[in-house]
């Protein structure tokens, strides 16, 4: 008996509509994941210039801070120089020992 490796017509047109069927879902899958990257794309473009800002934020108040400290140190300094200078003073006056 002979076997016949052909396949039934049946059984192709059924195949073809799966195939069929099975890249129509694979389509849409990708167009949807094209939509999701876009997506994506647009949040990151957002998280980026938020970061920009917060950033540029950040740099100009750690600058004002930097000048704060510095003007803090400077009257901190002229307070330091006035009071030795007051100590030494009384120092002389009363005829002590420089501490120094």
């Amino acid at each position: 008996m002979a076997t016949s490796t052909a396949i039934p017509y049946n059984s192709l047109i059924l195949l073809q509509g799966i195939s069929t069927l099975g890249e129509d879902p694979l389509q849409a899958d990708v167009k949807g994941l094209k939509t999701d990257v876009k997506s994506l794309d647009a949040k990151v473009d957002a998280v980026e210039l938020k970061v920009e800002a917060i950033h540029a934020y950040q740099k100009q108040a750690q600058a004002e801070i930097m000048d704060k400290l510095f003007e803090s140190n400077e009257i901190t300094g002229h307070a330091q120089n006035a009071l030795e200078k007051r100590i030494a003073r009384i120092e002389k006056h009363l005829g002590l020992p420089p501490l120094k």
